[in-house]
Protein backbone atom coordinates (compact mmCIF):
# COMPACT_ATOMS: atom_id res chain seq x y z
CA UNK A 1 0.00 0.00 0.00
CA UNK A 2 2.89 2.41 0.96
CA UNK A 3 4.56 1.91 -2.38
CA UNK A 4 1.24 2.34 -4.35
CA UNK A 5 0.96 5.61 -2.39
CA UNK A 6 4.48 6.62 -3.52
CA UNK A 7 4.08 5.85 -7.07
CA UNK A 8 0.57 7.76 -7.33
CA UNK A 9 1.35 10.99 -5.28
CA UNK A 10 4.71 11.19 -8.19
CA UNK A 11 2.46 11.13 -10.77
CA UNK A 12 0.35 13.78 -9.33
CA UNK A 13 3.61 15.57 -8.63
CA UNK A 14 4.86 15.90 -12.12
CA UNK A 15 1.03 16.10 -13.76
CA UNK A 16 1.05 19.10 -11.21
CA UNK A 17 4.27 20.69 -11.47
CA UNK A 18 3.90 20.57 -15.69
CA UNK A 19 0.65 22.75 -15.21
CA UNK A 20 1.31 25.14 -12.68
CA UNK A 21 4.74 26.07 -14.37
CA UNK A 22 3.22 26.41 -17.94
CA UNK A 23 0.41 28.21 -16.27
CA UNK A 24 2.91 30.89 -14.87
CA UNK A 25 5.22 30.74 -17.69
CA UNK A 26 1.80 31.76 -20.21
CA UNK A 27 -1.07 32.47 -17.82
CA UNK A 28 -4.29 32.59 -20.13
CA UNK A 29 -6.95 35.09 -20.17
CA UNK A 30 -9.32 34.76 -17.29
CA UNK A 31 -12.93 33.27 -18.27
CA UNK A 32 -15.75 35.07 -17.69
CA UNK A 33 -16.90 32.41 -14.95
CA UNK A 34 -13.44 33.54 -13.22
CA UNK A 35 -14.42 37.02 -13.54
CA UNK A 36 -17.63 36.86 -11.94
CA UNK A 37 -16.65 34.76 -9.21
CA UNK A 38 -13.82 37.26 -8.35
CA UNK A 39 -16.44 40.35 -8.91
CA UNK A 40 -19.04 38.50 -6.64
CA UNK A 41 -16.29 38.02 -3.72
CA UNK A 42 -15.25 41.57 -3.71
CA UNK A 43 -18.85 42.71 -3.83
CA UNK A 44 -19.65 40.61 -0.80
CA UNK A 45 -16.84 41.90 1.28
CA UNK A 46 -17.05 45.05 0.21
CA UNK A 47 -20.61 45.62 -0.86
CA UNK A 48 -22.35 43.37 1.41
CA UNK A 49 -24.01 42.09 -1.79
CA UNK A 50 -23.55 38.37 -4.11
CA UNK A 51 -23.01 40.41 -7.27
CA UNK A 52 -21.19 39.39 -10.08
CA UNK A 53 -20.73 42.33 -11.79
CA UNK A 54 -17.85 45.17 -11.69
CA UNK A 55 -19.21 47.72 -9.82
CA UNK A 56 -17.40 50.08 -12.23
CA UNK A 57 -19.59 49.40 -14.64
CA UNK A 58 -23.56 49.60 -15.81
CA UNK A 59 -25.70 47.86 -13.96
CA UNK A 60 -26.84 43.97 -15.10
CA UNK A 61 -29.67 42.57 -13.14
CA UNK A 62 -29.16 38.79 -13.96
CA UNK A 63 -25.38 39.25 -12.23
CA UNK A 64 -27.28 39.60 -8.68
CA UNK A 65 -28.06 36.01 -8.96
CA UNK A 66 -25.98 34.04 -11.27
CA UNK A 67 -22.69 32.87 -9.26
CA UNK A 68 -24.12 31.19 -6.13
CA UNK A 69 -22.74 32.31 -2.80
CA UNK A 70 -20.80 28.73 -1.87
CA UNK A 71 -17.46 29.28 -4.84
CA UNK A 72 -17.26 33.66 -3.99
CA UNK A 73 -16.95 32.19 -0.04
CA UNK A 74 -14.30 30.12 -0.73
CA UNK A 75 -12.59 32.53 -2.37
CA UNK A 76 -12.51 35.01 0.55
CA UNK A 77 -11.32 32.19 3.03
CA UNK A 78 -8.10 32.64 0.60
CA UNK A 79 -8.19 36.17 0.62
CA UNK A 80 -8.80 36.39 -3.01
CA UNK A 81 -4.98 35.57 -3.02
CA UNK A 82 -4.32 33.90 -6.82
CA UNK A 83 -1.39 31.89 -5.33
CA UNK A 84 -3.23 30.93 -2.17
CA UNK A 85 -6.12 29.82 -4.49
CA UNK A 86 -3.76 27.92 -6.52
CA UNK A 87 -2.57 26.14 -3.98
CA UNK A 88 -5.79 25.47 -2.51
CA UNK A 89 -7.17 24.06 -6.35
CA UNK A 90 -3.64 21.30 -5.93
CA UNK A 91 -4.79 20.47 -2.10
CA UNK A 92 -8.60 19.50 -4.33
CA UNK A 93 -6.82 18.27 -7.07
CA UNK A 94 -4.83 15.50 -4.84
CA UNK A 95 -7.65 14.94 -2.37
CA UNK A 96 -10.35 13.87 -5.83
CA UNK A 97 -7.59 11.02 -6.51
CA UNK A 98 -7.70 9.70 -3.20
CA UNK A 99 -11.51 10.45 -2.67
CA UNK A 100 -11.75 8.26 -5.98
CA UNK A 101 -9.36 5.58 -4.99
CA UNK A 102 -11.26 5.27 -1.53
CA UNK A 103 -14.39 4.81 -3.27
CA UNK A 104 -13.28 2.25 -5.96
CA UNK A 105 -11.70 -0.01 -2.75
CA UNK A 106 -15.23 -0.28 -1.16
CA UNK A 107 -15.73 -2.31 -4.76
CA UNK A 108 -12.33 -3.87 -5.69
CA UNK A 109 -9.39 -3.88 -4.39
CA UNK A 110 -6.96 -5.10 -7.07
CA UNK A 111 -3.66 -3.78 -8.48
CA UNK A 112 -5.21 -3.85 -12.00
CA UNK A 113 -8.16 -1.77 -11.14
CA UNK A 114 -5.47 0.48 -8.99
CA UNK A 115 -3.64 0.78 -11.92
CA UNK A 116 -6.00 1.91 -14.44
CA UNK A 117 -7.61 4.19 -12.12
CA UNK A 118 -3.93 5.73 -11.79
CA UNK A 119 -3.55 6.05 -15.12
CA UNK A 120 -7.00 7.23 -16.10
CA UNK A 121 -7.29 10.01 -13.66
CA UNK A 122 -3.85 11.73 -15.31
CA UNK A 123 -4.99 11.32 -18.23
CA UNK A 124 -7.94 13.82 -17.08
CA UNK A 125 -7.13 16.65 -18.19
CA UNK A 126 -9.60 18.69 -17.76
CA UNK A 127 -9.17 17.98 -13.81
CA UNK A 128 -5.39 19.00 -13.98
CA UNK A 129 -6.57 22.07 -15.81
CA UNK A 130 -8.61 23.41 -13.67
CA UNK A 131 -6.48 23.71 -10.78
CA UNK A 132 -5.20 26.88 -13.09
CA UNK A 133 -8.97 28.26 -13.77
CA UNK A 134 -10.38 29.70 -10.44
CA UNK A 135 -13.89 28.09 -11.14
CA UNK A 136 -16.02 26.18 -8.87
CA UNK A 137 -16.06 22.18 -10.63
CA UNK A 138 -13.25 20.59 -8.81
CA UNK A 139 -14.61 21.73 -5.16
CA UNK A 140 -18.19 20.73 -6.51
CA UNK A 141 -16.34 17.43 -7.25
CA UNK A 142 -14.83 16.86 -4.19
CA UNK A 143 -18.41 17.63 -2.26
CA UNK A 144 -19.95 15.12 -4.73
CA UNK A 145 -17.42 12.64 -4.41
CA UNK A 146 -17.59 13.02 -0.84
CA UNK A 147 -21.23 12.71 -0.62
CA UNK A 148 -20.87 8.91 -2.93
CA UNK A 149 -18.29 7.84 -0.31
CA UNK A 150 -20.64 8.71 2.56
CA UNK A 151 -23.49 6.87 0.86
CA UNK A 152 -21.56 3.93 0.83
CA UNK A 153 -19.25 3.66 4.31
CA UNK A 154 -20.31 0.81 6.62
CA UNK A 155 -18.73 2.47 9.37
CA UNK A 156 -21.56 5.47 10.62
CA UNK A 157 -24.93 4.89 12.13
CA UNK A 158 -27.72 5.57 9.58
CA UNK A 159 -28.70 9.13 11.33
CA UNK A 160 -25.07 10.41 10.91
CA UNK A 161 -25.25 9.06 7.65
CA UNK A 162 -28.31 11.35 6.50
CA UNK A 163 -26.58 14.04 8.39
CA UNK A 164 -23.62 14.15 6.20
CA UNK A 165 -25.54 13.24 3.00
CA UNK A 166 -27.75 16.47 3.62
CA UNK A 167 -24.81 18.88 4.62
CA UNK A 168 -22.61 18.02 1.47
CA UNK A 169 -26.15 17.87 -0.45
CA UNK A 170 -26.61 21.90 0.43
CA UNK A 171 -23.11 22.43 -0.17
CA UNK A 172 -23.09 21.61 -3.59
CA UNK A 173 -26.12 23.22 -3.96
CA UNK A 174 -24.15 26.66 -2.71
CA UNK A 175 -21.59 25.87 -5.13
CA UNK A 176 -23.84 25.15 -8.45
CA UNK A 177 -27.11 25.65 -9.62
CA UNK A 178 -26.90 22.43 -10.88
CA UNK A 179 -28.36 20.76 -8.00
CA UNK A 180 -31.59 22.78 -7.30
CA UNK A 181 -33.80 20.28 -9.37
CA UNK A 182 -32.04 17.27 -7.31
CA UNK A 183 -34.42 19.27 -4.48
CA UNK A 184 -37.56 17.86 -5.61
CA UNK A 185 -36.60 14.68 -4.29
CA UNK A 186 -36.63 15.41 -0.84
CA UNK A 187 -40.30 14.93 -0.15
CA UNK A 188 -40.11 11.44 -1.65
CA UNK A 189 -36.85 10.35 0.21
CA UNK A 190 -38.31 11.88 3.40
CA UNK A 191 -41.21 10.01 3.19
CA UNK A 192 -39.86 6.95 1.81
CA UNK A 193 -37.20 6.81 5.30
CA UNK A 194 -40.26 7.11 7.33
CA UNK A 195 -41.94 4.15 5.81
CA UNK A 196 -38.80 2.39 6.22
CA UNK A 197 -37.36 3.52 10.01
CA UNK A 198 -40.76 5.28 11.49
CA UNK A 199 -38.80 8.63 11.89
CA UNK A 200 -38.78 12.16 10.25
CA UNK A 201 -35.17 12.40 9.15
CA UNK A 202 -35.43 16.17 9.38
CA UNK A 203 -31.75 16.85 8.71
CA UNK A 204 -32.61 16.42 4.92
CA UNK A 205 -34.32 19.83 4.77
CA UNK A 206 -30.33 21.07 5.53
CA UNK A 207 -30.58 21.93 1.24
CA UNK A 208 -33.87 23.41 1.49
CA UNK A 209 -33.21 25.53 4.14
CA UNK A 210 -29.86 26.69 2.15
CA UNK A 211 -32.03 27.39 -1.14
CA UNK A 212 -34.24 29.56 1.30
CA UNK A 213 -31.08 31.69 3.15
CA UNK A 214 -29.75 32.16 -0.73
CA UNK A 215 -32.98 33.20 -2.01
CA UNK A 216 -33.07 35.71 0.76
CA UNK A 217 -29.88 36.92 0.16
CA UNK A 218 -30.71 37.70 -3.73
CA UNK A 219 -33.66 39.39 -2.64
CA UNK A 220 -32.22 41.90 -0.48
CA UNK A 221 -29.76 42.95 -3.32
CA UNK A 222 -32.09 42.72 -5.87
CA UNK A 223 -35.49 42.82 -5.14
CA UNK A 224 -35.92 39.05 -6.30
CA UNK A 225 -36.69 36.26 -4.59
CA UNK A 226 -34.72 33.88 -6.64
CA UNK A 227 -31.81 31.32 -5.89
CA UNK A 228 -30.12 32.11 -9.70
CA UNK A 229 -30.90 33.55 -13.14
CA UNK A 230 -28.63 31.39 -14.67
CA UNK A 231 -31.61 28.45 -15.50
CA UNK A 232 -33.22 31.52 -17.53
CA UNK A 233 -29.57 32.42 -19.15
CA UNK A 234 -29.11 28.84 -20.29
CA UNK A 235 -33.02 27.90 -21.26
CA UNK A 236 -32.14 31.06 -23.40
CA UNK A 237 -29.18 30.97 -24.44
CA UNK A 238 -28.43 27.56 -24.65
CA UNK A 239 -30.45 25.71 -24.78
CA UNK A 240 -33.05 26.97 -27.20
CA UNK A 241 -30.54 29.07 -29.10
CA UNK A 242 -28.59 25.32 -29.61
CA UNK A 243 -31.35 23.83 -31.21
CA UNK A 244 -32.41 27.02 -33.30
CA UNK A 245 -28.96 26.68 -34.70
CA UNK A 246 -29.09 22.84 -35.40
CA UNK A 247 -32.36 23.51 -37.42
CA UNK A 248 -31.86 26.66 -39.47
CA UNK A 249 -28.10 27.66 -38.80
CA UNK A 250 -25.75 30.26 -37.38
CA UNK A 251 -27.62 33.04 -38.00
CA UNK A 252 -31.40 32.36 -37.09
CA UNK A 253 -29.81 31.00 -33.72
CA UNK A 254 -28.30 34.63 -33.26
CA UNK A 255 -30.82 36.45 -34.33
CA UNK A 256 -32.79 34.51 -31.46
CA UNK A 257 -30.52 35.62 -29.14
CA UNK A 258 -30.31 39.15 -30.53
CA UNK A 259 -34.01 39.78 -30.03
CA UNK A 260 -35.57 42.99 -27.62
CA UNK A 261 -36.44 39.61 -25.25
CA UNK A 262 -32.52 38.83 -24.18
CA UNK A 263 -31.73 42.49 -23.92
CA UNK A 264 -29.60 43.00 -20.72
CA UNK A 265 -32.02 44.36 -17.76
CA UNK A 266 -30.81 47.29 -16.15
CA UNK A 267 -33.27 47.89 -13.76
CA UNK A 268 -35.58 45.03 -11.33
CA UNK A 269 -38.84 46.07 -13.67
CA UNK A 270 -36.62 45.07 -16.89
CA UNK A 271 -35.24 42.50 -15.01
CA UNK A 272 -38.70 40.65 -14.39
CA UNK A 273 -39.99 41.22 -17.83
CA UNK A 274 -36.55 39.76 -19.27
CA UNK A 275 -37.57 36.24 -17.21
CA UNK A 276 -40.66 36.11 -18.21
CA UNK A 277 -40.27 37.27 -22.03
CA UNK A 278 -37.07 34.66 -22.32
CA UNK A 279 -38.28 32.22 -20.53
CA UNK A 280 -41.64 32.30 -22.66
CA UNK A 281 -39.63 32.37 -26.01
CA UNK A 282 -37.33 29.22 -24.95
CA UNK A 283 -40.20 27.32 -23.83
CA UNK A 284 -42.26 28.04 -26.68
CA UNK A 285 -39.80 27.39 -29.41
CA UNK A 286 -38.50 24.43 -27.66
CA UNK A 287 -42.40 23.00 -27.35
CA UNK A 288 -43.04 24.56 -30.60
CA UNK A 289 -39.90 21.88 -31.96
CA UNK A 290 -40.00 19.28 -29.20
CA UNK A 291 -38.36 16.42 -31.39
CA UNK A 292 -35.85 18.43 -32.51
CA UNK A 293 -34.78 19.50 -29.17
CA UNK A 294 -34.96 16.21 -27.85
CA UNK A 295 -32.03 15.01 -30.44
CA UNK A 296 -30.23 18.28 -29.69
CA UNK A 297 -30.67 17.40 -25.67
CA UNK A 298 -29.22 13.83 -26.31
CA UNK A 299 -26.17 14.65 -28.73
CA UNK A 300 -25.36 17.23 -25.83
CA UNK A 301 -25.16 14.19 -23.21
CA UNK A 302 -23.34 11.77 -25.36
CA UNK A 303 -20.86 14.98 -26.26
CA UNK A 304 -20.84 15.19 -22.40
CA UNK A 305 -19.18 12.21 -22.01
CA UNK A 306 -17.09 11.84 -24.64
CA UNK A 307 -15.19 15.22 -24.66
CA UNK A 308 -12.07 15.02 -23.50
CA UNK A 309 -11.79 18.45 -22.44
CA UNK A 310 -11.41 20.45 -25.38
CA UNK A 311 -12.23 23.67 -23.91
CA UNK A 312 -9.70 23.73 -20.63
CA UNK A 313 -7.15 22.24 -23.20
CA UNK A 314 -7.74 24.99 -25.71
CA UNK A 315 -8.25 27.56 -23.15
CA UNK A 316 -5.42 26.50 -21.46
CA UNK A 317 -3.64 26.91 -24.37
CA UNK A 318 -4.65 30.37 -24.94
CA UNK A 319 -6.09 28.89 -28.46
CA UNK A 320 -9.97 29.47 -27.68
CA UNK A 321 -11.82 32.19 -29.55
CA UNK A 322 -14.66 33.92 -26.91
CA UNK A 323 -16.03 35.01 -30.26
CA UNK A 324 -17.41 31.64 -31.84
CA UNK A 325 -18.90 28.85 -30.14
CA UNK A 326 -17.42 25.41 -31.49
CA UNK A 327 -20.71 23.92 -30.01
CA UNK A 328 -22.83 25.86 -32.39
CA UNK A 329 -20.67 24.66 -35.39
CA UNK A 330 -20.87 21.14 -34.20
CA UNK A 331 -24.84 21.19 -34.15
CA UNK A 332 -25.01 23.20 -37.37
CA UNK A 333 -22.48 21.31 -39.03
CA UNK A 334 -19.99 23.38 -40.14
CA UNK A 335 -17.32 20.51 -39.80
CA UNK A 336 -14.73 23.20 -42.44
CA UNK A 337 -14.75 26.14 -39.87
CA UNK A 338 -14.37 23.34 -37.04
CA UNK A 339 -11.68 21.79 -38.40
CA UNK A 340 -10.01 25.27 -39.04
CA UNK A 341 -10.48 26.27 -35.44
CA UNK A 342 -9.07 23.12 -34.13
CA UNK A 343 -6.52 22.84 -36.56
CA UNK A 344 -4.69 26.33 -35.57
CA UNK A 345 -1.87 23.90 -33.50
CA UNK A 346 -1.27 20.45 -35.28
CA UNK A 347 0.31 18.95 -32.30
CA UNK A 348 -2.63 20.09 -29.64
CA UNK A 349 -4.79 18.76 -32.02
CA UNK A 350 -3.50 15.21 -32.40
CA UNK A 351 -3.54 15.26 -28.34
CA UNK A 352 -7.08 16.09 -28.50
CA UNK A 353 -7.93 12.97 -31.00
CA UNK A 354 -5.65 10.79 -29.02
CA UNK A 355 -7.76 11.65 -25.49
CA UNK A 356 -10.80 11.68 -27.94
CA UNK A 357 -9.80 7.72 -28.15
CA UNK A 358 -9.15 7.69 -24.22
CA UNK A 359 -12.74 9.20 -23.65
CA UNK A 360 -14.34 6.11 -25.44
CA UNK A 361 -12.39 3.24 -24.03
CA UNK A 362 -13.17 4.72 -20.43
CA UNK A 363 -16.79 4.85 -22.17
CA UNK A 364 -16.41 0.69 -22.98
CA UNK A 365 -14.82 0.64 -19.60
CA UNK A 366 -17.71 2.26 -17.95
CA UNK A 367 -20.22 -0.15 -19.80
CA UNK A 368 -18.15 -3.49 -18.41
CA UNK A 369 -19.14 -2.29 -14.78
CA UNK A 370 -22.42 -2.82 -15.40
CA UNK A 371 -22.15 -6.52 -13.64
CA UNK A 372 -22.06 -4.70 -10.58
CA UNK A 373 -25.06 -2.61 -11.00
CA UNK A 374 -26.32 -3.53 -7.71
CA UNK A 375 -24.31 -2.53 -6.20
CA UNK A 376 -23.00 0.34 -8.10
CA UNK A 377 -26.52 1.76 -9.06
CA UNK A 378 -26.09 5.40 -6.53
CA UNK A 379 -22.93 5.88 -8.56
CA UNK A 380 -24.69 5.46 -11.59
CA UNK A 381 -27.54 7.30 -10.66
CA UNK A 382 -25.47 10.55 -9.84
CA UNK A 383 -23.81 10.31 -13.20
CA UNK A 384 -27.21 10.39 -15.02
CA UNK A 385 -28.69 13.08 -13.08
CA UNK A 386 -25.47 15.49 -14.34
CA UNK A 387 -25.69 13.83 -17.56
CA UNK A 388 -29.31 14.54 -17.91
CA UNK A 389 -29.52 17.76 -16.07
CA UNK A 390 -26.76 19.28 -18.41
CA UNK A 391 -27.88 18.83 -21.95
CA UNK A 392 -27.35 20.23 -25.16
CA UNK A 393 -24.16 22.26 -24.46
CA UNK A 394 -22.68 19.38 -22.43
CA UNK A 395 -19.29 19.33 -22.43
CA UNK A 396 -16.05 17.98 -20.26
CA UNK A 397 -16.10 20.73 -17.54
CA UNK A 398 -19.91 19.79 -17.08
CA UNK A 399 -18.90 16.69 -16.26
CA UNK A 400 -16.22 17.35 -13.98
CA UNK A 401 -18.25 16.96 -10.86
CA UNK A 402 -18.81 13.49 -11.28
CA UNK A 403 -16.27 12.54 -13.74
CA UNK A 404 -13.56 10.99 -10.49
CA UNK A 405 -16.77 8.42 -10.23
CA UNK A 406 -16.70 8.34 -13.80
CA UNK A 407 -13.14 6.88 -13.40
CA UNK A 408 -14.15 4.74 -10.93
CA UNK A 409 -16.67 2.51 -12.86
CA UNK A 410 -14.06 2.75 -15.50
CA UNK A 411 -11.14 0.86 -13.01
CA UNK A 412 -13.85 -1.34 -12.25
CA UNK A 413 -14.51 -2.48 -15.65
CA UNK A 414 -10.94 -2.82 -16.21
CA UNK A 415 -11.04 -5.67 -13.84
CA UNK A 416 -13.99 -7.23 -15.18
CA UNK A 417 -12.54 -6.91 -18.69
CA UNK A 418 -9.54 -8.54 -17.66
CA UNK A 419 -11.28 -11.35 -15.80
CA UNK A 420 -13.46 -11.83 -18.89
CA UNK A 421 -10.42 -12.67 -20.90
CA UNK A 422 -8.62 -14.54 -18.44
CA UNK A 423 -12.12 -17.62 -18.40
CA UNK A 424 -11.19 -17.06 -22.47
CA UNK A 425 -7.90 -18.06 -22.42
CA UNK A 426 -8.25 -20.65 -20.12
CA UNK A 427 -10.81 -22.30 -22.50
Amino acid sequence: MAQRFVFSLSLLTVALAATIAYHYYKPAAPLNDTIEYQNAAYNLLKNNVLYGGSPNQLVDYRLYSKRTLGYPVFLLFQQQNEHLILISSVLLYVLLFFLGLHVLSLFIQTKAAFFSYTILFLLHFTCTIHTALNMADLLLAATVTSLVLVYYSCNISVYQKIFCISVLWGFGLLLKPVFLPSLLLIPVILIYLYKVTAQWRYWLLIPVAFWAISCAMNYSGSGVFEYSSISTINLGQYNAKLMVAKLDGADSANNFTNSKAFSVPRTLQQYTQYKQRVREKAISTILDNSLAYAKVHFTGMIKMILDPGRFEIYTFLGMNDKNESLTELLYIGNWDRLKTVMSKNTIVLFTFLALFFVSILKAVLVCFSITRIQDTLFILFVIAYFVLITGPVGAARFMLPVSVLYLVLAAIGTQHLLAFFQKRSKR
